[in-house]
């Protein structure tokens, strides 16, 4: 779609400098960026909060250093895609950007909300999936400009308003219930 290609199109090209595409390195940069990365956290943490929180984000009612740590990594976020904008490199803008969604991926992994659902942790389980949908949040607002109307659907899947304000912390309202999100970025099977 156009929101994909304008995405490669802004991650590969440095500008002043000669950028080369080829078909096969654009196709990996999709799947791995965004059908792996985004479309796959975005997918898991509609999945998860469907599963153990009936839908509805819940008030986060403790917060360990590993979650505070992805809390100022979203904090942060915004300043060092700020940086790379005003210094015309677009490419990093979406490389910062996109570090933010793999940070998130990996909070998930070590995080481990289904093992802590099995285990009757509800808690963690509910601060674990408001903590990540927060920072992709974040990361949906800061990607935005290269992708309006995918980081729009997720915004209305997540309950957030149109416009999101970027910086700060607790955009997601608890209490919010999550609405349909589509299938973001289809993996692309046949490699050329």
């Amino acid at each position: 779609g156009v929101d994909g290609t304008r995405y490669l199109l802004l991650r590969e090209m440095q500008f002043g400098q000669d950028s080369e595409f080829s078909p096969e390195g654009l196709v990996r940069r999709y799947n791995a960026d965004l059908a792996h990365d985004l479309g796959n956290l975005a997918n898991r943490i509609v999945n998860m909060t469907n599963r153990y929180l009936g839908g509805v984000f819940a008030d986060p009612p403790s917060e360990t250093d590993v979650d505070r740590d992805l809390r100022d990594a979203a904090i942060d976020a915004p300043d060092a895609v700020r940086a790379a904008v005003e210094a015309m490199q677009p490419h990093q803008a979406v490389a910062e950007a996109m570090a933010l969604v793999k940070r998130t991926n990996a909070y998930l992994e070590q995080k481990s909300p289904w093992t802590a659902a099995k285990a009757g942790n509800a808690d963690s389980v509910a601060t674990t999936l408001y903590y990540a949908a927060e920072a992709l949040a974040t990361a949906a607002a800061l990607l935005a400009p290269a992708m309006p109307e995918k980081m729009a659907a997720l915004r209305r899947a997540f309950a957030l308003p149109e416009t999101l304000h970027v910086g700060g912390w607790g955009h997601v309202e608890p209490g919010a219930r999550l609405g349909e999100l589509p299938p973001l970025f289809p993996k692309i099977e046949d490699e050329p």
